[in-house]
């Protein structure tokens, strides 16, 4: 069973690679789970508590999260065999495992951007994962992450300021740099994978020995946002149109000198 995580800044296109996994490999996926950041949430000693392998509410609740995604697609989350950390991880495996199987497909995909911060968690309870790392030109995902914020007032506080989205790309470019000698991980520039998306994901499929999917017919391709995001995310309905290089909202958004004083920071 193929376990396969993509990760990185949000706004870097980590959608739009899930899309094109699910579209070109046998794969099923879902809406962010964010399983890991609920269940190791909570400042230091949520994360002190996952590593020691503690169970607790926010495991539990991140199991709670898991289920209300997979009870609209008519399926249950497999129950924990214990309380621990590791009876959740490993109930959340297994849900993500069955749904693979009732589709025939030979693993999964789970995107949820920000949990690049807990890949070594991951590896730690899922050691057979695999992980794809987007990665994009830091100026673009700043403004990017401001213009969201900005157009979505609400849903993203705090995240109007460009500091955030800096040091959300500059931790997410540490993670990805200390990775990128591992088998188990693959770095992928969002340039790259724009230009040439199906054979990018072809390659990512050789790789790690994911078979091609037969091809999908135009009704299942147009369902295909229903299994990448949920209807209450507006800010994605773009990641179903045909992929190209986007223009930089960089300079549109931010005078010179803030302009200058992003790219110092990054």
């Amino acid at each position: 069973m193929i376990r396969l995580f993509v990760v990185g800044c949000s706004r870097s296109g980590t959608t739009i690679l899930q899309r094109v996994l699910y579209e070109q490999l046998s794969l099923v996926t879902l809406p962010e789970t964010n399983f890991f950041g609920t269940a190791a949430g909570g400042g230091v000693l949520g994360a002190l508590g996952a590593r020691l392998g503690i169970g607790g509410k926010r495991p539990a609740k991140a199991h709670q999260e898991l289920n209300k995604l997979l009870m609209d697609m008519d399926l249950i989350a497999a129950r924990p065999d214990n309380e621990t950390f590791a009876g959740f991880t490993d109930a959340f495996v297994a849900s993500l495992d069955h749904l693979a199987s009732l589709s025939g497909a030979t693993g999964w995909i789970e995107k949820t951007p920000k949990h690049f911060r807990h890949v070594s968690l991951i590896q730690r309870y899922i050691p057979e994962a695999r992980f794809v790392h987007v990665i994009r030109y830091g100026p673009d995902v700043v403004a990017s992450i401001v213009d969201r914020a900005q157009k979505n007032p609400g849903n993203f506080n705090g995240q109007d300021d460009p500091d955030y989205g800096i040091r959300v790309w500059n931790k997410s470019i540490d993670i990805a740099y200390r990775y990128r000698n591992c088998p188990e991980h693959i770095i992928l520039p969002y340039d790259i994978f724009s230009e040439k998306p199906v054979h990018s994901v072809r390659s990512i499929g050789l790789y790690f020995s994911i078979p091609a999917r037969e091809p999908i017919c135009v009704k299942k391709n147009e369902q295909t946002s229903a299994v990448t995001h949920r209807a209450d995310e507006p800010w994605k309905a773009n990641t179903k149109k045909p992929i190209k290089t986007t223009i930089s909202k960089f300079g549109k958004i931010f005078s010179t000198s803030q302009q200058d004083a992003i790219i110092r920071k990054l």
